[in-house]
Protein backbone atom coordinates (compact mmCIF):
# COMPACT_ATOMS: atom_id res chain seq x y z
CA UNK A 1 0.00 0.00 0.00
CA UNK A 2 2.68 2.36 0.93
CA UNK A 3 4.48 1.62 -2.29
CA UNK A 4 1.30 2.45 -4.21
CA UNK A 5 1.07 5.69 -2.46
CA UNK A 6 4.51 6.87 -3.70
CA UNK A 7 4.26 5.26 -7.24
CA UNK A 8 5.34 6.71 -9.40
CA UNK A 9 7.63 8.70 -6.80
CA UNK A 10 10.91 7.21 -5.19
CA UNK A 11 10.69 8.52 -1.91
CA UNK A 12 8.56 10.84 0.15
CA UNK A 13 10.28 13.72 -0.29
CA UNK A 14 10.15 13.81 -4.21
CA UNK A 15 6.49 12.66 -4.04
CA UNK A 16 6.29 15.96 -1.73
CA UNK A 17 8.23 18.13 -3.95
CA UNK A 18 6.04 17.13 -6.38
CA UNK A 19 3.23 17.91 -4.78
CA UNK A 20 4.06 21.69 -3.65
CA UNK A 21 5.13 22.24 -7.04
CA UNK A 22 1.44 21.16 -8.36
CA UNK A 23 -0.29 23.56 -5.80
CA UNK A 24 2.12 26.02 -6.76
CA UNK A 25 1.41 26.44 -10.22
CA UNK A 26 -2.14 25.69 -9.73
CA UNK A 27 -2.66 28.87 -7.56
CA UNK A 28 -0.51 30.82 -10.16
CA UNK A 29 -2.72 29.73 -12.61
CA UNK A 30 -5.88 30.94 -10.38
CA UNK A 31 -4.29 34.45 -9.33
CA UNK A 32 -3.48 34.77 -13.31
CA UNK A 33 -7.12 34.62 -14.31
CA UNK A 34 -8.07 36.82 -11.39
CA UNK A 35 -5.79 39.23 -12.23
CA UNK A 36 -4.71 38.97 -16.58
CA UNK A 37 -2.96 42.21 -15.93
CA UNK A 38 -0.35 41.03 -13.87
CA UNK A 39 2.26 39.92 -16.32
CA UNK A 40 4.93 37.46 -14.24
CA UNK A 41 8.04 38.11 -16.88
CA UNK A 42 7.91 41.54 -15.78
CA UNK A 43 7.61 40.78 -11.99
CA UNK A 44 10.19 37.71 -12.19
CA UNK A 45 12.62 37.85 -14.69
CA UNK A 46 14.28 40.27 -16.97
CA UNK A 47 12.91 44.33 -16.75
CA UNK A 48 10.88 44.78 -19.82
CA UNK A 49 11.70 47.56 -22.39
CA UNK A 50 8.99 50.06 -22.61
CA UNK A 51 9.27 52.17 -26.28
CA UNK A 52 7.74 55.63 -25.46
CA UNK A 53 7.77 58.07 -28.42
CA UNK A 54 7.40 61.59 -28.26
CA UNK A 55 7.66 65.01 -30.51
CA UNK A 56 10.11 66.41 -27.85
CA UNK A 57 13.04 65.07 -26.27
CA UNK A 58 12.79 67.46 -23.66
CA UNK A 59 9.63 65.89 -21.92
CA UNK A 60 12.76 62.88 -21.30
CA UNK A 61 15.70 64.10 -20.69
CA UNK A 62 18.34 61.28 -19.75
CA UNK A 63 17.90 62.21 -15.63
CA UNK A 64 14.55 61.75 -16.17
CA UNK A 65 14.18 58.43 -17.82
CA UNK A 66 16.98 56.59 -15.48
CA UNK A 67 15.14 57.86 -12.52
CA UNK A 68 11.58 56.20 -13.86
CA UNK A 69 14.19 53.23 -14.76
CA UNK A 70 15.47 52.62 -11.12
CA UNK A 71 12.12 53.02 -9.51
CA UNK A 72 10.18 51.38 -11.75
CA UNK A 73 12.57 48.29 -12.65
CA UNK A 74 12.25 48.72 -16.39
CA UNK A 75 14.56 49.69 -19.19
CA UNK A 76 12.70 53.13 -21.20
CA UNK A 77 13.94 52.97 -25.22
CA UNK A 78 12.84 57.04 -25.84
CA UNK A 79 11.99 57.75 -29.58
CA UNK A 80 11.88 60.98 -30.77
CA UNK A 81 8.56 61.42 -33.49
CA UNK A 82 9.58 62.53 -36.74
CA UNK A 83 6.67 62.96 -38.56
CA UNK A 84 3.05 62.46 -38.63
CA UNK A 85 2.96 59.89 -41.27
CA UNK A 86 6.02 57.68 -39.63
CA UNK A 87 4.21 57.31 -36.09
CA UNK A 88 0.91 56.09 -37.89
CA UNK A 89 3.40 53.45 -39.63
CA UNK A 90 5.18 52.57 -36.47
CA UNK A 91 1.95 52.02 -34.33
CA UNK A 92 0.51 49.78 -37.06
CA UNK A 93 3.51 47.94 -37.64
CA UNK A 94 2.98 45.23 -34.31
CA UNK A 95 7.32 44.28 -33.43
CA UNK A 96 7.99 48.17 -33.71
CA UNK A 97 4.96 49.57 -32.14
CA UNK A 98 5.77 52.45 -29.03
CA UNK A 99 3.87 51.34 -25.60
CA UNK A 100 3.50 54.73 -24.81
CA UNK A 101 2.98 58.03 -26.44
CA UNK A 102 3.18 61.73 -25.02
CA UNK A 103 1.40 63.63 -27.72
CA UNK A 104 -0.60 67.03 -28.49
CA UNK A 105 -4.52 65.92 -27.78
CA UNK A 106 -5.91 66.51 -31.24
CA UNK A 107 -3.03 63.85 -31.95
CA UNK A 108 -4.66 61.47 -29.70
CA UNK A 109 -8.34 62.45 -30.69
CA UNK A 110 -7.24 61.52 -34.23
CA UNK A 111 -5.31 58.45 -33.34
CA UNK A 112 -8.64 57.64 -31.78
CA UNK A 113 -10.93 58.21 -34.65
CA UNK A 114 -8.22 55.58 -36.30
CA UNK A 115 -8.33 53.08 -33.89
CA UNK A 116 -4.68 53.11 -32.80
CA UNK A 117 -5.07 53.99 -29.58
CA UNK A 118 -5.76 51.42 -26.86
CA UNK A 119 -9.39 52.33 -25.06
CA UNK A 120 -8.44 52.57 -21.61
CA UNK A 121 -9.35 55.26 -19.22
CA UNK A 122 -6.17 56.80 -17.75
CA UNK A 123 -8.25 59.26 -16.22
CA UNK A 124 -10.09 56.89 -14.06
CA UNK A 125 -6.96 55.31 -13.41
CA UNK A 126 -4.86 58.64 -12.76
CA UNK A 127 -7.98 60.56 -11.29
CA UNK A 128 -6.03 61.81 -8.37
CA UNK A 129 -3.08 63.11 -10.08
CA UNK A 130 -5.47 65.39 -11.56
CA UNK A 131 -6.38 69.50 -11.28
CA UNK A 132 -9.73 70.37 -10.94
CA UNK A 133 -9.59 72.25 -14.25
CA UNK A 134 -8.85 69.50 -16.36
CA UNK A 135 -11.84 66.98 -14.65
CA UNK A 136 -14.13 67.29 -17.36
CA UNK A 137 -16.09 64.86 -19.56
CA UNK A 138 -14.60 63.51 -22.51
CA UNK A 139 -14.91 65.39 -25.44
CA UNK A 140 -14.76 68.88 -24.05
CA UNK A 141 -12.48 71.70 -24.76
CA UNK A 142 -10.04 70.43 -22.71
CA UNK A 143 -10.42 66.66 -23.47
CA UNK A 144 -10.34 64.78 -26.57
CA UNK A 145 -12.69 62.40 -27.05
CA UNK A 146 -10.01 59.12 -26.60
CA UNK A 147 -10.39 57.96 -22.99
CA UNK A 148 -7.09 56.64 -23.54
CA UNK A 149 -5.07 59.89 -23.20
CA UNK A 150 -3.97 62.22 -20.01
CA UNK A 151 -3.47 65.74 -19.90
CA UNK A 152 -0.38 66.60 -18.41
CA UNK A 153 1.07 69.75 -19.78
CA UNK A 154 -0.80 73.14 -21.42
CA UNK A 155 -0.18 76.06 -22.37
CA UNK A 156 -1.43 79.12 -24.39
CA UNK A 157 0.11 80.33 -27.16
CA UNK A 158 0.15 84.08 -28.46
CA UNK A 159 1.89 85.37 -31.96
CA UNK A 160 4.20 88.18 -30.24
CA UNK A 161 6.06 90.96 -31.52
CA UNK A 162 9.79 91.75 -31.20
CA UNK A 163 10.34 94.62 -29.18
CA UNK A 164 12.84 95.06 -31.74
CA UNK A 165 10.98 95.21 -34.80
CA UNK A 166 9.37 98.08 -36.63
CA UNK A 167 6.84 96.06 -38.74
CA UNK A 168 2.92 96.26 -38.06
CA UNK A 169 0.50 93.72 -39.24
CA UNK A 170 -1.73 97.42 -40.12
CA UNK A 171 -1.74 98.43 -43.64
CA UNK A 172 -0.84 102.65 -43.79
CA UNK A 173 -2.14 104.16 -46.71
CA UNK A 174 0.06 105.47 -48.85
CA UNK A 175 3.09 103.33 -47.49
CA UNK A 176 5.28 100.74 -49.16
CA UNK A 177 4.57 97.27 -47.19
CA UNK A 178 7.45 95.94 -45.84
CA UNK A 179 7.87 92.12 -46.07
CA UNK A 180 7.37 90.39 -42.29
CA UNK A 181 9.22 87.44 -40.91
CA UNK A 182 7.39 84.92 -38.86
CA UNK A 183 8.91 82.50 -36.29
CA UNK A 184 6.59 79.17 -35.71
CA UNK A 185 6.42 75.88 -34.02
CA UNK A 186 6.85 72.97 -36.07
CA UNK A 187 3.35 71.91 -36.07
CA UNK A 188 1.25 72.28 -39.17
CA UNK A 189 -2.30 72.15 -37.37
CA UNK A 190 -1.30 74.58 -35.50
CA UNK A 191 -0.68 77.06 -38.28
CA UNK A 192 -3.59 76.16 -40.62
CA UNK A 193 -5.64 76.81 -37.23
CA UNK A 194 -3.97 80.46 -36.82
CA UNK A 195 -4.63 80.91 -40.32
CA UNK A 196 -8.33 80.08 -39.81
CA UNK A 197 -8.98 82.60 -36.86
CA UNK A 198 -7.11 85.02 -38.86
CA UNK A 199 -9.43 85.26 -41.56
CA UNK A 200 -12.12 85.61 -39.52
CA UNK A 201 -10.58 88.27 -38.44
CA UNK A 202 -9.38 90.13 -41.79
CA UNK A 203 -6.32 89.79 -40.89
CA UNK A 204 -4.86 86.86 -43.00
CA UNK A 205 -3.47 89.05 -46.08
CA UNK A 206 -0.01 90.39 -44.22
CA UNK A 207 0.95 86.83 -42.54
CA UNK A 208 0.40 85.45 -45.38
CA UNK A 209 2.68 87.63 -47.25
CA UNK A 210 5.17 86.71 -44.28
CA UNK A 211 8.67 84.38 -44.45
CA UNK A 212 8.26 82.05 -41.85
CA UNK A 213 10.94 80.23 -40.34
CA UNK A 214 9.69 76.98 -38.02
CA UNK A 215 11.26 75.60 -35.23
CA UNK A 216 10.75 72.77 -33.28
CA UNK A 217 9.45 72.01 -29.83
CA UNK A 218 13.08 71.43 -28.09
CA UNK A 219 13.99 74.78 -29.12
CA UNK A 220 11.13 76.83 -28.17
CA UNK A 221 13.06 78.15 -25.10
CA UNK A 222 15.01 79.82 -27.45
CA UNK A 223 13.12 81.87 -29.24
CA UNK A 224 13.16 84.90 -26.88
CA UNK A 225 16.40 85.51 -29.16
CA UNK A 226 14.90 85.12 -32.88
CA UNK A 227 15.54 88.36 -35.22
CA UNK A 228 12.04 87.62 -36.88
CA UNK A 229 9.27 90.44 -36.19
CA UNK A 230 6.74 87.80 -34.64
CA UNK A 231 7.62 84.86 -32.59
CA UNK A 232 5.48 82.36 -31.23
CA UNK A 233 5.76 81.86 -27.57
CA UNK A 234 3.75 80.16 -24.67
CA UNK A 235 1.76 81.95 -21.82
CA UNK A 236 4.70 80.91 -19.73
CA UNK A 237 7.70 82.72 -22.20
CA UNK A 238 4.86 85.56 -22.32
CA UNK A 239 4.95 86.29 -18.47
CA UNK A 240 9.03 86.23 -18.66
CA UNK A 241 9.74 88.25 -21.38
CA UNK A 242 7.24 91.17 -20.81
CA UNK A 243 9.01 93.77 -23.58
CA UNK A 244 7.45 90.88 -25.92
CA UNK A 245 4.19 92.97 -27.17
CA UNK A 246 0.92 91.21 -27.43
CA UNK A 247 -0.85 92.24 -29.91
CA UNK A 248 -4.70 91.49 -30.83
CA UNK A 249 -4.75 88.13 -33.09
CA UNK A 250 -5.84 85.06 -32.09
CA UNK A 251 -5.05 82.91 -29.02
CA UNK A 252 -4.20 79.20 -29.75
CA UNK A 253 -4.11 76.51 -26.70
CA UNK A 254 -1.98 73.51 -26.66
CA UNK A 255 -2.60 70.50 -24.57
CA UNK A 256 0.33 67.42 -24.28
CA UNK A 257 -0.97 64.13 -22.78
CA UNK A 258 -0.26 60.39 -22.69
CA UNK A 259 -2.01 57.79 -24.36
CA UNK A 260 -1.79 54.42 -24.73
CA UNK A 261 -1.01 52.80 -28.17
CA UNK A 262 -3.58 49.75 -29.29
CA UNK A 263 -0.55 47.49 -30.26
CA UNK A 264 1.23 48.24 -26.61
CA UNK A 265 2.42 45.99 -24.54
CA UNK A 266 3.62 46.09 -20.41
CA UNK A 267 0.02 48.07 -19.53
CA UNK A 268 0.95 47.36 -15.50
CA UNK A 269 4.58 48.85 -15.65
CA UNK A 270 3.52 51.56 -17.95
CA UNK A 271 1.02 52.69 -15.39
CA UNK A 272 4.04 52.74 -13.01
CA UNK A 273 5.92 54.86 -15.04
CA UNK A 274 3.18 57.29 -15.49
CA UNK A 275 2.38 57.67 -12.18
CA UNK A 276 6.39 58.22 -11.03
CA UNK A 277 6.32 60.62 -13.77
CA UNK A 278 3.38 62.72 -12.98
CA UNK A 279 5.26 62.68 -9.29
CA UNK A 280 6.23 66.64 -7.92
CA UNK A 281 9.43 65.30 -7.72
CA UNK A 282 10.42 65.11 -11.42
CA UNK A 283 7.64 67.61 -12.43
CA UNK A 284 8.97 70.66 -9.85
CA UNK A 285 12.33 69.63 -12.20
CA UNK A 286 10.26 69.32 -15.83
CA UNK A 287 8.71 72.54 -15.81
CA UNK A 288 11.74 74.85 -14.96
CA UNK A 289 12.81 73.97 -18.67
CA UNK A 290 9.58 72.49 -20.40
CA UNK A 291 7.71 76.45 -21.62
CA UNK A 292 4.64 75.28 -20.97
CA UNK A 293 2.37 74.52 -17.87
CA UNK A 294 1.17 71.67 -15.51
CA UNK A 295 -2.03 69.90 -15.30
CA UNK A 296 -1.46 68.03 -12.38
CA UNK A 297 -3.38 68.73 -8.58
CA UNK A 298 0.53 69.08 -6.72
CA UNK A 299 1.81 71.38 -8.51
CA UNK A 300 -1.46 73.73 -8.10
CA UNK A 301 -0.72 72.89 -4.35
CA UNK A 302 3.22 73.98 -4.71
CA UNK A 303 5.02 77.13 -4.33
CA UNK A 304 5.76 76.92 -8.28
CA UNK A 305 4.95 80.10 -9.93
CA UNK A 306 1.50 80.41 -11.05
CA UNK A 307 1.68 80.71 -14.41
CA UNK A 308 2.80 76.74 -14.36
CA UNK A 309 -0.34 75.81 -12.77
CA UNK A 310 -4.06 74.59 -13.82
CA UNK A 311 -5.48 77.36 -11.87
CA UNK A 312 -3.94 80.19 -14.18
CA UNK A 313 -5.90 79.15 -17.09
CA UNK A 314 -8.80 80.76 -14.88
CA UNK A 315 -6.64 83.95 -14.76
CA UNK A 316 -6.49 83.86 -18.66
CA UNK A 317 -9.96 82.45 -19.92
CA UNK A 318 -11.23 80.87 -22.49
CA UNK A 319 -13.29 83.19 -24.97
CA UNK A 320 -11.55 84.57 -27.65
CA UNK A 321 -9.30 81.26 -27.76
CA UNK A 322 -9.01 78.49 -30.55
CA UNK A 323 -8.70 74.89 -29.95
CA UNK A 324 -7.19 72.10 -31.97
CA UNK A 325 -10.15 69.52 -32.43
CA UNK A 326 -8.20 66.68 -34.52
CA UNK A 327 -5.39 66.40 -36.75
CA UNK A 328 -6.23 67.67 -40.36
CA UNK A 329 -5.63 65.10 -43.15
CA UNK A 330 -2.82 66.67 -45.31
CA UNK A 331 -1.92 69.72 -42.58
CA UNK A 332 1.87 69.51 -43.55
CA UNK A 333 1.14 70.19 -47.54
CA UNK A 334 -1.54 72.76 -46.87
CA UNK A 335 0.66 74.51 -44.41
CA UNK A 336 3.60 74.82 -46.73
CA UNK A 337 1.10 76.45 -49.22
CA UNK A 338 0.23 78.95 -46.52
CA UNK A 339 3.83 79.65 -45.48
CA UNK A 340 6.08 78.13 -47.87
CA UNK A 341 7.97 76.77 -44.97
CA UNK A 342 8.51 72.99 -44.68
CA UNK A 343 5.99 71.47 -41.64
CA UNK A 344 6.55 68.08 -41.13
CA UNK A 345 4.46 67.67 -37.91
Amino acid sequence: MKAFFLWPFKNKIEASLWLLFLFFCSGLGYFQGLHPEFKISESLFAPPTIRIFSTAENFFPASVIAELERETRTHIHFELIHSWEELKVQLIAQPTSPDLLLIPSYWAQSLHQEGLLRDADLQDELHDFLAPDFILPQGTDLTPASSGFFATYWSKLFLLKNPESEASLVRMPGKKEAGLSVRFLNDADLLIGYFSALQKKALAHPLLKAQFSIFNFDQWAEQASTSSDFVLLTHVQQRQLPLFEKIDLPEMMMIFGFALPKNGNHRRSILKIIKHYVSFEIQSQLLLQLPMASTLNSVNESSLPVERKSSFLRELGMDQMTIIREKEKGSEEKAHELSHAAFSL
